[in-house]
């Protein structure tokens, strides 16, 4: 199993225990949520060329096109740049409500170590909290603060100065 997930306390049972079906996944690998989403597209691709009466191809080689209006682009992480703007919602700060992070809008933990359990405010989770449990920013999105780490496609950066400006 250790070459599945992280060595997370919480990857043994957290992913197999039907009490937990509304939090978010844990203890996934940036390759494995990369996998997922290949499967995804497959897999809904596959579906909407049945529903078309197309028959779905079995190999890559032989794609339905795009431009057939039968199936949709393909699931991918997104970059960090997407990431930050959709968390952001807009904004030009921080946070979509504002400078701090808040227990009213997040589950972070604590103020001083980020990932260490804290209940405070509405944010009564010591561990992760379950999806949509905060109001959603202004692009309709849940939980993009707090709570779990996200995989983006690309790598992490502090500052946008020197990184492609074209998505690459």
């Amino acid at each position: 199993r250790s070459n599945l997930a992280f060595n997370d306390p919480y990857v043994e049972h957290y992913l197999r225990y039907p009490g937990f079906r509304y939090f978010p996944v844990v203890g996934v690998k940036w390759k494995q949520a990369n996998e997922y989403a290949r499967w995804r597209t497959a897999k809904v691709n596959a579906d909407l060329a049945e529903k078309a009466g197309i028959a779905a191809p079995e190999t890559g080689a032989g794609r339905i096109p795009l431009e057939s209006g039968v199936v949709i682009p393909a699931y991918r992480l997104p970059t960090e740049a997407e990431w930050e703007y959709a968390a952001r919602a807009g904004t030009s700060t921080p946070y979509p409500w504002g400078r701090a992070a808040s227990h009213e809008n997040a589950n972070y933990g604590t103020d001083t170590v980020a990932g260490v359990g804290f209940a405070s405010g509405r944010d009564k989770w010591v561990a992760t909290s379950p999806v949509a449990s905060f109001p959603p920013n202004q692009f309709g999105l849940y939980d993009m603060h707090g709570n779990v780490m996200q995989w983006v496609e690309d790598c992490f950066s502090d500052s946008y100065s020197g990184l492609p400006t074209d998505g690459s």
